[in-house]
């Protein structure tokens, strides 16, 4: 009976040994799952974020971007050394509005579109200014479609009187404004 006791003995332990490693198989298995199923969902939650923060980044660049363009005249505009000209049109039925900023001591113009519609077909643009009784043509608008950004004009030494007129497209030969559409002072 003693080596009977001992074989009973024997398949005890291993019984008890085979039970501890399905056990722990189980425990494993089920840690193993509940960690991976965490993971997989904080991968998820970390590719959102990744792809959030590239969307906000592209956004920040586009407003860095748009930043720097209008900058340079956001200055002009705050430089009390800029004259500004209300252009105030000449017909009633118009409701375009556009300004004229003039730097007396540099001379430099800038023209701000502000609502300014498209000239007629055939037609242009042409900015001028009144000095010593004369007309000196300033600048010839060929594209006023964007009316976001200051367009510069040039240089202008004296001005009394602005105008805007509206002249036939490559027309060379006229020496003061024709259809008069907007003045300033």
């Amino acid at each position: 009976m003693n080596s009977n006791t001992q074989k009973s003995g024997a398949s005890h332990v291993y019984v008890l040994l085979i039970s501890a490693c399905l056990a722990a198989l189980v425990v494993s298995t089920i840690g193993s799952w509940f960690f991976y199923s965490r993971w997989d969902e904080l991968s998820d939650q970390y590719s959102a974020i990744v792809s959030q923060n590239n969307a906000t980044s592209q956004q920040l660049d586009q407003i860095e971007t748009e930043f720097q363009r209008i900058y340079p005249d956001l200055l002009l505009l705050r430089d009390p050394d800029y004259r500004s000209i209300m252009m105030d049109p000449t017909d009633d039925t118009r409701h375009d509005h556009c300004r004229i900023y003039w730097n007396t001591y540099t001379r430099k113009v800038y023209l701000d579109l502000l609502s300014l519609s498209p000239p007629d077909s055939g037609k242009e643009y042409r900015v001028w200014c009144k000095a010593d009784r004369s007309y000196q043509l300033v600048a010839v608008l060929q594209d006023a479609a964007d009316g976001d950004a200051l367009l510069s004009l040039g240089n202008v030494a004296s001005a009394e009187e602005w105008a805007i007129s509206e002249e036939v497209a490559g027309d060379t030969t006229s020496k003061a404004p024709g259809k008069v559409l907007f003045t300033g002072r």
